[in-house]
Parts: structure tokens; C-alpha cells; sequence
């Protein structure tokens, strides 16, 4: 217990200290076994006695190959082997690359230097191990850099996952034959060698056909809510000390065992992400730091011989440049440009613990260079690869509301959902928003966080075949929450082109997915929930996803490749659903307060187009300021003539609609622009309004703003003192597009094309779909 508490804080005083120059857990883990172990602290006899007693040394030595035991089964448990079969060439290739080069480099200077190398280490296997440790790319440890970094959803991040994964893969049959041929050293070798791979074999085979099918039959009597029993989880965790235990018979490791566990098991919920949970914690923040400090015992004065030590630093730092110069050249080949092809060859030399341990002396120069290299990597990685700005720009994406106002260009909405509490508010506005004249297309993106994986993946659900035969009687089997879209596009005559997907992936960089998708998809508005929590309501907190999506806002907000548009909802729906060829009850009226500017301008020009629906009342309050009869005092002369001017524009094409009411309101003070605001959403079921303002009374109050994202009338909205049941739609117009011609833009929205691969996806209970972009 010492021992874990003093790794503890070690290792997370040393994270507070090396956050600021951006360094990985890993390294903090590292620096902390050497700082507590024999070539720090340990230095001094009374600590030594009391960290390292002698009649604990057996057992410190279990807790550590319980960790790796439980650490390589927790990662394995997160791959999904059949990622393999779906690599494509572009993978293989800068996967082979990166194994071949540094192999080949390592093993051409150990075997000519065999003779300098210190004794106490086996020239040829030690050769053949390094080249393996340095030519293979860890897919777990990847992976975890990759999210600590914020890139395990970016494109280079997804090919390096790709990448390692196969390398690992191949790695790891290496390494076993290695341990093969080393336990078969003894006379009679060709019989030993015979038996242990028949009896791996053997081994594989039950676990793929007697543990798999057990652990499906687990999640077929999964209840709905996704909680496994305890018992069955007990028996899993039990089930991999059965298979190291086994393993460690046949071929003389337990490391084996673990990992054919872990990838027989399903990864992702309910099993796999149940087990993660109920291990990462106690792994990664106790049995982890104590397994660095005592399965290693790291001693750099262990290194006794430095002419050995300098031959086997120097053959390993050849090995990681060889890798590097080997995945870049092959990403090169492959037409990748060259600053990517830096940063792919860099993120392929990301290290962590070594899963095999060779003696003290060998451990000691491969964990130092390990240590030197993630050091290096992962900051160069952070500082020459920003995802966001690399990634973006290839799609159609650009196009703003306005820009496709006057033409009867198709509009492309994604509806981002986590859950189905916005969905009968999301639902009346996507209907309002449908016009004969002017098409509609809804992507709808159901959000859902990974849990017990590593690799995020896109799902495209295929529709079902016969239109209107399948009916809201007989709901499709996806998730409830696009069900309800399918069903209500089905029911209105399929009027809004309903695609739905489903992303998974981390919240943390879920907004890299929103955003390469609404680029690729030549998206005009992306849509994102805002729920409104009255006082004193029951029910009211807020949900730990819903905190999750509104970290997302800002980030979209600021990376977005479209105009984005915010939806303030209540709990209940302000617009009932009807039948194809049926009129609603009453009329949709929709309320633009518009000041001016071209957040504002966005907000009347899509409440405009909704006013091309025969079942929308439109009317739009229009405020202006005393001053503004003189002369507006934004920014300098010429610009607030400009964008008068646009403003008039507009107006103007709005005042000419059949079913719009533009009224001018002066207001002289913030309590005036408040009640002229109640009094224009008054008996209005949705509210549109532009994220930044011109000249208002109420950007003043923009530094008391709870939800700043919102801009000053979204958090007022969205106040639960604002007694309102409106809808409120907050938009954020697209700047980078607006030098754009509108023939430009709406050219670009028929042409984007997605390679996709139809695939049977786990999380969804059987409903047929597809993965996109998982071939590189």
C-alpha cells in the first residue's frame, strides 16, 4: 500500500508539473518509477527498506503481472480484430513500411556488434526482440496519445489507428513465435516447438468457439437498460487468469492468454464497455504505477557496461528514425502531402509499456529510449498537427442560408441528437421548414460517447425498402431517437429526405465529427440542442450528456464549415405532427427579432424561407435605436453603410412575402428593448434570432451572460426567469464563405460523393447499416 501511495502522487504531481509542456501520462509514469525506484529515492538505505522490504518482494512482483495481466486484456478487450479485414491498401502499405525498415536497421547493427555487447545478454534474441519492440506500433498506446491529444477523431489520427493496428497485430505474432522458440530451446526442440503451437492453437480455438458465443449469449439476456449482471462479469475477470495461467503452460508467458481473451470478448457496450469500466480505474490509477516500479526496476547503474549501452541506444534510435523515414516515405507514395506524411510518421513512433521483459540490464536502455522518445513525439505531434485547420475544406461545405435564399437551391440541415428530449421540438421546425418549391434534406446524426473501444466509428443507416408500406406501426430497428425521424418522415410522405447516421466516439472531440461531416455532406446549417430548464420544475438537472454536447457548442461554433444554428427547447412540443396531404390545426408563427448584422441576416433569411410554407405566419420586429435616424455608430463609417445597406436589402425582399409582417420598433433603453421583446414573441411558437447583434441596448448585459455561447438573446432565452414557450432558434452565420457567389455555393451541394461499405453493426441491434470512411 506505501508503494502505491507514493507512485500515486508521484505520478500525478509529476503530470500537474509537465502538463504545461505537453507531455503524456506515459512519460509521467515512467519518470516516476525512476525518481521512487533503485536510481532515485531508493538510493537511500532507510527508504530502500521500507519502499522495497525484501519479505513483500514476491508479492510485489504478482501485483505486477496482475497489472500487465489485466492492462494487456483491457486494451485488447477495446480492438475489434475485425478491423484488419477492413484495411485497405493505403494502410497495409505504410504499415508494412513502418514494421520492415526499422527491423531490418536495428538487427543490421546489433549482429556485426554482437561482440561488443555486454555478455549478460543473448546477442541473437536480443537483436530479433529490439527489432521487433521498435518497428511495432502499440494500437492501444496509439490510441491513448491519440485522446489525450484531441485526435483520435481526425484523419490522420483514424489512418495511425488503422496503421498500428496492423502492426500490432503482426507484432504480436511475432513476439509469440519468439516466445515459442525460446521455451523450445531444450532438447528435443522440434517436438517441444510441435506441441506448443498445436496446444496455442488449440487454445485460440476454444476461446473463439466456446468463450465467444458464451459472452454473445451474455448480451442477448442483457436487459434493455445495457446493465450486465455482476456474476457474469466476475466470471470474465476470472476467465483471465484462467487464460494466463493457461498460456503460461504452453508457451512460458501469461501475456498471451490475456490477449486472446480480450479479443474474443465484444468490444463496446453492454459487455465489453461494462467490463472497461469496472478495470480501467483500478488498473490505470493503482495496479499500473506499481507494476513501472516493480516489473521493471529500473536502475540506471545497472548499466555497467557503456560501450554496450551506446551500441544499443544508438541501434534503437536508428530503428525509431527508420520508422519514421519508412512511414513517411510510404504515406508520401500513397500521394499523402508531405506535412501530413511527417506527422503520420511521427504519430507510428508513440511507445508505451513494454508488454515483455527481458532482464534488468536490457530493460533499462529500452525503457530509457522509450522514455526519450514519447518525450519528443508527442508534443512535436500537438505542435505541427491542428485537425480542425488540415482536415476541413474538402467537402462542399461553405454555403450560408442567404446565399441560397433567392435561389430555390436544395437546403441541407444535420440534426445533431443525443437523446429524444428535443426531438418533438426538433421535429414541428424541421416540418415548418419544408416547402414545395424549396427541398429539404435532413441528416440526422445520433451522438453517442465510446465507451469499451478505441476505434470511433461513423454508421450509415440504410432506409428500408417500400416508402410508405412501412409504416410508424411497424418502427425500425435503430435507435428510438432516429426512429422517431424515419417514423415521422414516413407519416408526412417522406417530404424531409431523412439520412440518418449514428457517430461514436469520445465527447472530447466529437466535434470533429460533427464538423468533417457537415463538409463532407455539403451541409448548409448544422441544428444542435439547447434544452431550456424551467425554475423549480422537477427533473430539471442537467444530464452528464447533455453537458458533454453543450462543451461541443463553442468548438463547432469556432470550427464549423456552415452556418450554425442553436435550438432553445422546452420539454414539450409546440407543433403536432400530421399526416401527408393534412393541414395543421393552426398556424406555425415565427417571431425574427433583428437587429442587424449577419448573424441577423441569417436568422431572417431562414425564417423567411420557412415563410414559404403555406402553414407559416411570419413577422419580423425590427429594432432600431435613436441614434440610427442620424447615423449608426458601429465600427467605422464605411462599414455601417455597408451593412445597412445589406440589412435594407433584405427587408426589402421580406416585405414583398404574402404571409410577412415587418414592423419597426424604436426602442431608447434596455427596459423598452425587453418589453418590445416580450410583446413580439407573444402567442409565437418559435423565435428566431441571430447569435451577435448590431448596436442594442443589451450588450451590456453580455458579460453577466450564464450561457455565452448563446450570444445575449440566446442565454436571455434560455434563462429559466424568461417565461416563454417558444422554440428559440439561435443562428451564427458562416464568415469564411461569405465572398461566395450563390450559384457557387448551391453547385457544390450535389456533387459530394462518400465511399461507403456496408457492414453489420453490434451497437444496433441488428439493423442493417454502413461504416464510412474506414478504408484508407
Amino acid at each position: 500500500m506505501f508503494q502505491v501511495t507514493v507512485m500515486f502522487v508521484a505520478t500525478r504531481l509529476l503530470h500537474l508539473l509537465l502538463r504545461p509542456l505537453k507531455q503524456p501520462r506515459v512519460v509521467c509514469d515512467i519518470l516516476a518509477s525512476i525518481i521512487v525506484g533503485p536510481s532515485g529515492l531508493g538510493r537511500w538505505e532507510t527508504y530502500s527498506r521500507v519502499m522495497f522490504p525484501k519479505e513483500a518482494y514476491n508479492l510485489s512482483q504478482t501485483v505486477a503481472q496482475l497489472a500487465a495481466i489485466y492492462y494487456l486484456f483491457e486494451t485488447s478487450v477495446q480492438m475489434e480484430p475485425a478491423m484488419l479485414l477492413r484495411s485497405g491498401k493505403k494502410c497495409l502499405l505504410i504499415a508494412a513500411a513502418g514494421m520492415a525498415t526499422p527491423f531490418l536497421a536495428v538487427n543490421a547493427i546489433v549482429f556485426p556488434l554482437a561482440g561488443y555487447i555486454d555478455a549478460g545478454i543473448a546477442h541473437g534474441t536480443f537483436g530479433v526482440f529490439v527489432g521487433v519492440l521498435v518497428s511495432m506500433s502499440s494500437f492501444p498506446v496509439v490510441s491513448q496519445l491519440l485522446g489525450e491529444l484531441n485526435l483520435l477523431n481526425s484523419d490522420l489520427g483514424r489512418l495511425a489507428l488503422s496503421a498500428s493496428f496492423v502492426n500490432q497485430t503482426v507484432s504480436w505474432f511475432n513476439v509469440a513465435l519468439f516466445d515459442i522458440a525460446w521455451a523450445a530451446k531444450s532438447p528435443p526442440r522440434l517436438l517441444k516447438v510441435v506441441v506448443t503451437i498445436s496446444s496455442m492453437f488449440l487454445l485460440v480455438a476454444a476461446a473463439v468457439f466456446l468463450l465467444r458465443p458464451w459472452a454473445r449469449r451474455i448480451i442477448r439476456r442483457t436487459p434493455k437498460d445495457g446493465r450486465v449482471r455482476e456474476g457474469d462479469v466476475f466470471i470474465v475477470l476470472l476467465g483471465v487468469l484462467l487464460m494466463s495461467f493457461l498460456s503460461n503452460v504452453i508457451c512460458g508467458s501469461p501475456m498471451q492468454g490475456a490477449l486472446i481473451m480480450g479479443l474474443v470478448m465484444p468490444d463496446g457496450p453492454p459487455l465489453g464497455a461494462t467490463v472497461v469500466a469496472k478495470v480501467e480505474t483500478v488498473v490505470a490509477e493503482i495496479l499500473m504505477p506499481v507494476a513501472y516500479l516493480n516489473f521493471s526496476s529500473v536502475d540506471l547503474a545497472a548499466v555497467v557496461n557503456w560501450r554496450s549501452w551506446g551500441i544499443m541506444e544508438g541501434a534503437m534510435l536508428v530503428g525509431y528514425l527508420c520508422k519514421f523515414a519508412g512511414t513517411a516515405a510510404a504515406a508520401l507514395y500513397t500521394g499523402m502531402p508531405s506535412r501530413s506524411a511527417v506527422v503520420l510518421g511521427t504519430m507510428m513512433n508513440f511507445k508505451g509499456l513494454l508488454d515483455i521483459i527481458l532482464d534488468q540490464k536490457s530493460y533499462t536502455v529500452m525503457m530509457t529510449m522509450t522514455l526519450l522518445t514519447s518525450m519528443v513525439v508527442v508534443p512535436l505531434v500537438e505542435v505541427l498537427y491542428r485537425p480542425m485547420a488540415d482536415d476541413l475544406g474538402g467537402g462542399g461545405g461553405g454555403a450560408t442560408v442567404q446565399q441560397i435564399f433567392s435561389a430555390a437551391a436544395e437546403l441541407r440541415v444535420l440534426a445533431c441528437v443525443q437523446s429524444e428530449a428535443p426531438v418533438p421540438s426538433i421535429l414541428p421546425f424541421l416540418e415548418a421548414s419544408h416547402a414545395a418549391a424549396r427541398p429539404l434534406c435532413v441528416y440526422v446524426l445520433h451522438l453517442v460517447e465510446l465507451i469499451g473501444s478505441y476505434a470511433p466509428i461513423l454508421v450509415c443507416h440504410r432506409r428500408p425498402t417500400g416508402g410508405a408500406a412501412s409504416s410508424s406501426s411497424s418502427p425500425h430497428r435503430v435507435h428510438p431517437t432516429l426512429n422517431a425521424f424515419l417514423s415521422y418522415d414516413e407519416l408526412t410522405g417522406n417530404r424531409m429526405a431523412v439520412q440518418p447516421y449514428t457517430t461514436v466516439s469520445p465527447f472530447a472531440t466529437m466535434h470533429q465529427d460533427i464538423c468533417r461531416f457537415a463538409d463532407d455532406k455539403s451541409i448548409v446549417l448544422i441544428l444542435l440542442p439547447f434544452r431550456r430548464h424551467p425554475a423549480g420544475a422537477g427533473g430539471g438537472e442537467i444530464t452528464r450528456e447533455e453537458k458533454a454536447v453543450r462543451t461541443m457548442i463553442p468548438e463547432i461554433l469556432r470550427h464549423a464549415p456552415c452556418s450554425v444554428g442553436i435550438l432553445v427547447h422546452g420539454e414539450a412540443a409546440s407543433f403536432l405532427p400530421v399526416a401527408a396531404g393534412e393541414p395543421p390545426a393552426i398556424a406555425y408563427k415565427v417571431a425574427v427579432l433583428f437587429w442587424g448584422g449577419p448573424d441577423d441576416r441569417e436568422a431572417l433569411a431562414y425564417a423567411s424561407r420557412m415563410e414559404s410554407n403555406p402553414h407559416v405566419r411570419l413577422f419580423v420586429a425590427r429594432f432600431l435605436l435613436p441614434s440610427d435616424g442620424d447615423s449608426a455608430a458601429v465600427a467605422t463609417a464605411g462599414e455601417a453603410e455597408e451593412e445597412r445597406r445589406l440589412d435594407e436589402q433584405l427587408l426589402s425582399e421580406v416585405r414583398r412575402r404574402p404571409r410577412a409582417e415587418v414592423a419597426e420598433i424604436v426602442v431608447g433603453d434596455a427596459v423598452e428593448t425587453n418589453e418590445a421583446i416580450c410583446l413580439a414573441c407573444d402567442g409565437k411558437m418559435l423565435v428566431v434570432v441571430g447569435r451577435r447583434q448590431g448596436p442594442s441596448f443589451l450588450l451590456s448585459a453580455s458579460e453577466w451572460s450564464q450561457f455565452p455561447e448563446l450570444g445575449v438573446l440566446g442565454d436571455m432565452f434560455a434563462s429559466s426567469e424568461f417565461r416563454t414557450a417558444a422554440t428559440v432558434l439561435v443562428l451564427q452565420q458562416h464568415q469564411r464563405c461569405s465572398s461566395l457567389k450563390v450559384s457557387t455555393c448551391t453547385a457544390t451541394i450535389s456533387t459530394t460523393t462518400t465511399k461507403e461499405v456496408w457492414i453489420h453493426n453490434k451497437f444496433l441491434h441488428g439493423q442493417e447499416e454502413k461504416r464510412e470512411n474506414i478504408s484508407y
